[in-house]
């Protein structure tokens, strides 16, 4: 009865998701960004990013191509997840899954995807 108690426990516990919200960017004001961060049974992350009112990358100033969303490990350092891509109702989604341990997350407005360090405007970071 103790091992399944302690069985039950371990799942709901390692099924939870942590959200955590974006601070207001000063670039881009409007936006509602948030990100969940789930634990999987393989010891990997799952990184959920929603955003809202997060307008094109076009129309920053000055203008730019893509958002990048980065990952800042302690033992791995910074790594590029991948494109936050937007929709014509200013709403975007990204969706990673990374064997690292993310201390923050952050966002910029860069004209090229396939860079290995940021070089836009920062939109907002998040500590974890």
């Amino acid at each position: 009865m103790k091992k399944m108690l302690l069985l039950c426990t371990m799942v709901i516990l390692s099924s939870c998701a942590s959200k955590l919200v974006f601070p207001v960017s000063n670039v881009a004001p409007a936006a509602e960004i948030s990100v969940k961060i789930k634990k999987d049974d393989n010891g990997n992350r799952e990184i959920n990013i929603e955003s809202k009112y997060l307008s094109s990358p076009e129309r920053l100033s000055p203008k730019r191509e893509f958002y990048l969303v980065w990952m800042q490990t302690e033992d791995n350092g910074l790594i590029n997840l991948g494109q936050l891509e937007t929709d014509a109702s200013d709403k975007g989604s990204f969706t990673a899954i990374t064997a690292y341990e993310p201390k923050e997350i952050f966002i910029t407005a860069e004209n090229d995807v396939a860079i290995t360090y940021p070089t836009g405007q920062e939109i907002s970071r998040v500590k974890i």
